[in-house]
């Protein structure tokens, strides 16, 4: 009963909260080792491995995520650019130009040639990896203030995972070279992308 709670709980997980085996483990009533465990032999998978792959081929709903309408250009604090100063930030808004997307539009693709850095001013997006065996791992859920490509810029380095708008997308585009360039000449800024950087490490591994 309590694996089938946690499989319900998972069916209807909101991306926009945080998520642990063990909150899913308290909800459910269990400790996290018996979860994980009896999860994966009734089921086949760990939990986030489930829930992971039910998220990254999920279309976005606006209905069953009301909590991922956003206005434009609403500040997100967990952002890259809320952990900017603020002259650094007007520098960074400089470079590259906007470009809309519709909804299911392709912003990077895993293994390809990195086109440049994308700011994300207006909507969401998600962040999905492909594993050697098949598996698409979601990654992560990237909105206002969120930039992607910064790795694949700094490193020189394919594009690492597939990045989709999961709704009509405002961003601004700016080449790998600019960037780079920004980064050189505002250290204040170069260790906020890593600080930024190794939080999204940490959470995706979650």
């Amino acid at each position: 009963a309590a694996v089938g709670f946690a499989h319900r709980e998972l069916d209807g997980f909101d991306p926009a909260k945080a998520w642990t085996v063990e909150t899913l483990a308290r909800s459910a009533g269990m400790s996290r080792s018996a979860l994980a465990a009896r999860f994966h032999r009734l089921v086949g998978e760990t939990p986030k491995q489930y829930r992971d792959r039910h998220l990254a081929a999920a279309p976005y709903d606006a209905e069953r995520m009301p909590h991922l309408a956003q206005k434009p250009g609403e500040p997100r604090p967990t952002g890259f650019t809320g952990l900017l100063a603020a002259s650094d930030l007007g520098e960074l808004l400089r470079l590259g130009h906007d470009r809309r997307y519709p909804r299911g539009a392709t912003l990077m693709l895993q293994g390809a040639r990195p086109s440049g850095v994308v700011l994300h001013l207006e909507g969401w997006s998600k962040v999905v990896a492909s594993t050697e065996d098949g598996r698409d791992v979601l990654l992560a859920v990237v909105g206002v203030g969120d930039v992607t490509g910064h790795w694949e810029a700094v490193t020189g380095t394919p594009c690492a995972a597939t990045v989709t708008t999961l709704e009509p997308c405002c961003v601004r585009a700016m080449t790998a070279v600019a960037f780079v360039t920004f980064l050189e000449a505002h250290p204040r800024a170069t260790l906020e992308l890593l600080r930024y950087t190794l939080t999204g490490f940490v959470r995706a591994d979650r």
